[in-house]
């Protein structure tokens, strides 16, 4: 079992015991419980698709000695605002 599958199910128990719970402190300590494991088995979710499309990016990608070379230029800043001496 994946983990995205193991939280999501989590925050579904959660959420069961949460309709069941018998007073509002545990509904919202439940709540905030399916709340979380739901949020991080979807961030799993999409962790787990983005490194599915990086892994597609690297290997698509040209060889080193295809690649063009990429040049630096370093700009100096402009100058901008008052001098020392202009105070």
């Amino acid at each position: 079992m994946r983990n995205a599958e193991l939280y999501l199910e989590f925050a579904s128990h959660y959420r069961a015991a949460m309709l069941k719970a018998p007073d509002p402190f545990s509904r919202w300590h439940l709540e905030i419980l399916e709340r979380s494991y739901r949020m991080v088995g979807e961030s799993e979710t999409l962790l787990e698709r983005s490194s599915g499309f990086a892994r597609t990016l690297v290997q698509s990608a040209p060889r080193s000695a295809e690649r063009p070379q990429m040049l630096l230029r370093i700009v100096p800043p402009a100058a901008t605002g008052p001098k020392s001496g202009d105070l």
